[in-house]
């Protein structure tokens, strides 16, 4: 890692690490969309070192020409993956312990309806249907019990 970033990643000293080591009381999620990602070699990147280049990965919101998720509306580039967010869950779970985690933004979107009236806006199917599917379903049980 250092070697990629170079003098972009912070050092500390021993007692800073020891300091901040299971120091936070919760980990806060804003979840938009998942994509598939593909290794690029450093060598293959060719440009200049930056914080966009630093994954060393090419991403794609399709494999196979068939993509991630459903297309979610109102934003381009998201998709619809609720296991995605399942995936993240059972990560941070694994690797810091089962800490406490607020999921701010879940990735549902919807298209920008000027004059939509608000008893409209909160009937929001997409969002109902995205929970119904298999990975929605994971998604829900994960939230509220925990379960695999």
């Amino acid at each position: 890692m250092r070697s990629l970033v170079k003098d972009r990643l912070p050092t500390f000293t021993a007692e800073e690490k020891k300091l901040m080591k299971g120091s936070f009381g919760f980990i806060g999620i804003n979840y938009y969309s998942s994509t598939y990602a593909q290794n690029v070699p450093e060598d293959e990147l060719k440009v200049p070192t930056s914080y966009s280049t630093d994954l060393s990965v090419k991403e794609s919101a399709t494999k196979n020409s068939i993509p991630i998720g459903g297309k979610a509306e109102g934003i381009e580039w998201i998709y619809r993956c609720p296991d995605g967010l399942v995936q993240i869950l059972d990560y941070i779970k694994r690797k810091y312990q089962n800490p406490k985690i607020y999921i701010a933004e879940n990735g549902v979107t919807e298209a920008k309806v000027e004059g939509h009236p608000l008893a409209n806006a909160l009937n929001d199917p997409h969002r109902i249907d995205c929970l119904k599917q298999p990975s929605g379903t994971r998604l829900f049980s994960k939230i509220t019990n925990d379960q695999p």
